[in-house]
């Protein structure tokens, strides 16, 4: 991440501060001893909390306000992907094959202290705004299959 970044703050999860197993050092603190620049704290709301249907919930809100997009090549990779196969079972959210939806969650948590930074000259890809949760004529775009819903 020094490679393409060096000086962006880094938000953690709540659980970057649990020890590792194979050293038993956190994750956060092997972060920071490699040059990273950290956030004083782990992500969270600013209330404090760290829900993840929050999370997911503030996301879809700013994608449907235009306040959140995603590049167009994330959206047709990996990033879509996970978007695409989040779901709910028995009520919650499963989470599986989440990564980059949890890396997204983290960031979204923690923008309030974000800033911009020059990211060694890189160019940026399009951004576009996903087509979820989107009302068309056709009617609504289900935010987590990407299917159609219609209004009838």
């Amino acid at each position: 991440m020094n490679a393409l970044a060096r000086g962006v703050p880094v938000a953690w999860p709540h659980d970057g501060s649990t020890r590792e197993k194979g050293s038993g050092q956190t994750v956060a603190s092997i972060y920071k001893r490699e040059g990273l620049l950290m956030m004083p704290t782990h992500a969270q709301f600013p209330d404090g909390s760290i829900s993840t249907e929050g999370g997911i919930m503030e996301m879809l809100t700013r994608m449907r306000d235009g306040r959140f997009k995603v590049a167009a090549h994330l959206l047709a990779g990996g990033w879509g992907d996970e978007f695409r196969g989040y779901h709910m079972k028995d009520g919650e959210i499963v989470k599986l094959n989440d990564d980059l939806m949890s890396a997204t969650r983290m960031a979204v948590m923690a923008r309030r202290y974000g800033k911009p930074v020059n990211v060694n000259g890189a160019r940026y890809a399009k951004i576009i705004n996903p087509p979820v949760g989107r009302r068309t004529p056709r009617g609504d775009i289900h935010p987590w299959s990407g299917q159609w819903e219609s209004y009838e």
